[in-house]
């Protein structure tokens, strides 16, 4: 029996409501050189019932489990579900989410007109859960405008680096010989695809279709998303760190002060430009009732570092109905329908992308009728200027960034 074109590779764990859907996502391809690898890791629910009734029927469809199934990670499933493929080509389906019907198709067609690229990868389609995706969408939105109008293959790894552009494990695909000389060991568990497709679009050209060929799935059980909610600031910086120092000594090490400079100029160039003058702002809204929107790690940050005293902020604002009523430094959250009846006099979006977040507010209040001005990049300048005024490294400015 020939090995197949592509394998690919199932991590399961406790989705048994769920990896049906993933599983006949895979089997109705319209591609069909494929093999099925699942993985499943140790699930305490009925998911290894439901992949053995699909194991007996196919004959492309394999479940390997850890040893005394062990609950081992999504890091070790990978690893056990690649030394298992036999595939050329790798690539990876979360078992809570499912493909378009040509995934496959789309793209081994590119890897076979391009045979330099390392990584293909593609658009999501959000759904599930309407108030992470509401959440999510300006990020999903920053992620496609990033991919589009480049002449692929392309370089990605400024952007895989510091802006998370390939965007989840459930979109890419990878030759075999290029995932078996990669570092599987990030510190922080969830953050594995981006570890991974950090390493790849630094080393080799990535290549974006631009097609909807992933249904994303969102919800409130998902263990990447309540795993992430429970990182600190500091764990992510740490793991930065470390992919920094990995890059740094890959082959391709030379090119990596090319990488990081180039980030750097970017930074310095925004920030030159002036798009919000700090002085004159503060200045223009120190009487004006000032709200921030954004309650992750990035505002908790800022707010403790920099003194905001001479401008006159009211509290923070959220699009994430569950926070409102909490306090963060002083500061009481507001749900984003409070908007209607605080009618602040500025927003200012707190967050370390606020581009992403930007869309999905912009929308709301134009959509209630409201005339409230939206700044962006205000937190991202005084952070910017006051890193670049410090003795630091390029390294430690990223990290600072990141």
């Amino acid at each position: 029996m020939k090995n197949p074109k592509i394998s690919v590779i199932i991590p399961s764990y406790n989705y048994e409501n769920f990896i049906e859907e993933a599983i006949n996502s895979v089997i109705r391809q319209t591609f069909k050189d494929f093999e099925l690898i699942i993985v499943d890791d140790g699930s305490s629910d009925n998911s290894v019932k439901v992949i053995e009734k699909y194991v007996e029927k196919y004959d492309n469809i394999f479940l390997f489990t850890h040893e005394n199934s062990q609950n081992m990670g999504l890091a070790a499933s990978v690893q056990l579900g690649l030394q298992n493929a036999r595939g050329e080509y790798i690539t990876f389906l979360e078992c809570d989410d499912f493909w378009h019907e040509d995934y496959l198709k789309e793209k081994i067609a590119v890897f076979e007109k391009y045979p330099e690229t390392g990584i293909v990868f593609n658009d999501v389609e959000a759904l599930g859960d309407e108030n992470r995706i509401n959440l999510l969408k300006g990020f999903f939105d920053d992620c496609r405008k990033r991919c589009v109008g480049k002449a692929y293959p392309a370089s990605l790894s400024h952007e895989t680096l510091m802006l998370e552009t390939i965007s989840n494990f459930s979109s890419g695909m990878v030759k075999k010989s290029i995932l078996q000389k990669l570092n599987f060991n990030p510190p922080i568990a969830p953050y594995l695809d981006w570890w991974l497709f950090s390493q790849i679009t630094f080393l080799y050209p990535a290549y974006f279709i631009n097609k909807k060929l992933t249904n994303l799935r969102l919800h409130t059980k998902s263990y990447i998303a309540n795993t992430k909610n429970q990182i600190t600031v500091q764990d992510k910086k740490n793991m930065f760190n470390k992919l920094l120092e990995l890059l740094k000594n890959s082959r391709k090490g030379a090119e990596y002060e090319d990488l990081t400079s180039e980030i750097l100029a970017e930074k310095l160039s925004k920030s030159s430009s002036d798009k919000v003058l700090i002085d004159d702002f503060v200045e223009k809204f120190k009487n004006k009732r000032v709200f921030l929107y954004g309650t992750g790690s990035f505002v908790r940050e800022t707010l403790a570092d920099y003194d905001f005293s001479k401008l006159n902020i009211q509290g923070i604002i959220d699009a994430d109905k569950n926070d409102s009523g909490q306090r963060i430094l002083g500061y009481e959250v507001f749900y984003k329908d409070d908007l209607l009846q605080i009618k602040p006099d500025v927003i200012l979006i707190s967050a370390h992308d606020p581009e992403i977040v930007y869309s999905d507010l912009r929308k709301f209040v134009l959509e209630k009728g409201l005339d409230i001005p939206i700044i962006t990049d205000f937190f991202n300048e005084i952070r910017f200027k006051a890193l670049t005024n410090k003795n630091l490294n390029i390294e430690e400015i990223l990290t600072a960034l990141f």
